[in-house]
């Protein structure tokens, strides 16, 4: 029994470890394009293409500008992976005991992108308020500039958590929810049904 338990464990924390080492190198790598990526989406007048708007926030806001939202990134990212593999593994567990199949039973890519779209939906509960919080860091500089009701002085995630709950209170942090899991739960299914 003992031995099947630290097993579990071993295997958890490799789910986890992995989660949180892909998270954070795709933060970093991806960054300064998905900050881009918020601004023209919020402000789709302001530039004209990606290379634009990266060069005008390098030369106004320098790395830090690019960067804007990392550290919700980082929490986004890493919960996201280490939540959905550790979710996968649990949810291919249940939907095989549920079937009535052994565990080393290999299935269809069918099976394993169905696993991977349920694991997603656990995730989402992260990804949801992280985002929201992440797209809001990204985008004040210019809400302020451009008077469409933002403030002046920068403040950090810690604050704009502060002012959604105060505002809307912990549900705000949920807003997009389900859209999120319509966008997320598809895309884990084909990365699922292609991993295995």
């Amino acid at each position: 029994m003992t031995s099947v338990i630290s097993e579990a464990v071993k295997d958890a924390a490799i789910d986890l470890v992995s989660g949180v080492m892909g998270g954070f190198s795709y933060v970093y790598v991806g960054q300064p394009l998905d900050t881009c990526k918020t601004k023209m989406q919020a402000f789709p007048t302001l530039y004209r293409s990606g290379l634009e708007c990266l060069l005008k926030t390098a030369r106004k806001d320098g790395i830090r500008g690019l960067y804007a939202g990392t550290l919700p990134s980082l929490v986004t990212s890493t919960s996201e992976y280490s939540i959905l593999f550790f979710a996968y593994s649990g949810v291919k567990k249940f939907l095989k005991k549920l079937m009535g199949v052994p565990y080393s039973q290999h299935m269809s890519n069918a099976f394993y992108g169905t696993a991977g779209s349920l694991s997603a939906a656990f995730a989402c509960f992260t990804i949801c308020p992280t985002e929201l919080v992440k797209a809001r860091v990204q985008v004040q500089r210019e809400l302020a500039k451009y008077k469409f009701g933002g403030r002046k002085e920068f403040i950090g995630p810690k604050d704009i958590i502060n002012e959604i709950i105060e505002k809307d209170g912990f549900r705000g942090m949920f807003r997009g929810l389900l859209p999120t899991m319509a966008r997320e739960m598809p895309g884990y299914f084909v990365y699922f049904y292609t991993y295995e």
